[in-house]
């Protein structure tokens, strides 16, 4: 399923093929629209291009989290704790910590 964000996106896309906010972006839209499959797979994208693009690691763990792939997640949880305390973002530090915990401790 796609939708006009999507394709305005892709857009954009094809003249600045890195640009780490579109990446986000697009993988936020797909997400939107139910097609988690290509969020994660653009999360993914965004991250290995631009390792230091903090929003990433959140929505990208707490997806692979709700598909029970609940080591990778922990991974990206804890890169991305370790990201926001090398950029001193305290208040992200502890969003993914409680994510974590929330998606990966309490059960």
């Amino acid at each position: 399923m796609t939708n006009d964000r999507i394709a305005k996106i892709k857009t954009f896309l094809a003249q600045t093929p890195d640009d780490p906010f579109l990446l986000h972006a697009l993988a936020m839209e797909y997400l939107s629209v139910g097609d988690k499959t290509s969020a994660i797979s653009y999360f993914e994208k965004n991250i290995a291009l631009h390792p230091d693009y903090l929003g990433s690691y959140y929505q990208l763990a707490i997806l692979l989290a709700q598909d029970g792939r609940k080591e990778e997640a922990s991974f990206y949880f804890e890169k991305g704790i370790a990201l926001a305390r090398q950029q001193n973002d305290m208040k992200t530090v502890n969003e993914l910590a409680s994510a974590k915990w929330e998606y990966l401790e309490e059960e």
